[in-house]
């Protein structure tokens, strides 16, 4: 797929992806600007099909994120045609990976359809992985899921999670999600785990 590795004011669009592992992917692994650290931050995805095969996500951040932020990323009008089931820690349609210390926030998903999602709808964690270099964990926070809608295929199920008291996931805004033409109104109804998490609303 399309790895955007320590990378700021990208966009990426109009383009079919079908790969093996993860069909978009935002991460940082602890690049060096001048000031000490390579963040990331302004990327916008848009107009793409994406086909996700056997391993990884479809539209992902993670797991790798030796940053200090991780922000301002668009994925917009999107359809996802199949995320085939991994049976791993990812596997998922939606997904933030922070194994590593960065803040993750201001991430907006809109306009995105999906046809085939076998394992996880949204899967957003903060975790220690096999991939995690840094010590301490990092945050998630102020995400948006914006007019998505499961067209087709299962209706999988979706987990957030955070870390600890310390490193927990807030402000996850789910606005207009509809499962096979049905509005989800809120996490029992989305199949939704939450856990060391706050503030995640349905509109």
């Amino acid at each position: 797929g399309i790895d955007l590795v320590g990378s700021e004011g990208v966009i990426v669009s109009n383009c079919f992806v079908r790969s093996m592992d993860d069909c978009v992917a935002i991460k940082a692994v602890g690049y060096m600007d001048d000031a000490g650290c390579k963040n990331v931050r302004n990327i916008r995805v848009s107009g793409c099909v994406f086909w996700n095969a056997e391993w990884g996500n479809a539209i992902e951040i993670g797991f790798e994120t030796r940053a200090e932020e991780i922000r301002d990323i668009i994925f917009e009008d999107i359809d996802v045609i199949r995320a085939e089931f991994e049976g791993f820690q990812s596997g998922g349609t939606f997904t933030i990976h922070n194994g590593d210390r960065a803040c993750v926030s201001n991430i907006l998903y809109q306009n995105i359809r999906v046809e085939d999602s076998r394992e996880k709808l949204i899967d957003m964690k903060i975790l220690f992985s096999q991939y995690s270099r840094d010590k301490e964990r990092g945050q998630i926070r102020d995400i948006t899921l914006r007019d998505i809608s499961i067209a087709d295929g299962p209706f999988p199920v979706s987990i957030i999670r955070g870390y600890d008291g310390a490193h927990m996931i807030e402000n996850i805004n789910i606005e207009n999600l509809t499962v096979h033409g049905k509005k989800i109104e809120n996490a029992m109804d989305a199949k939704m785990v939450v856990e060391l998490s706050r503030n995640v609303t349905f509109k």
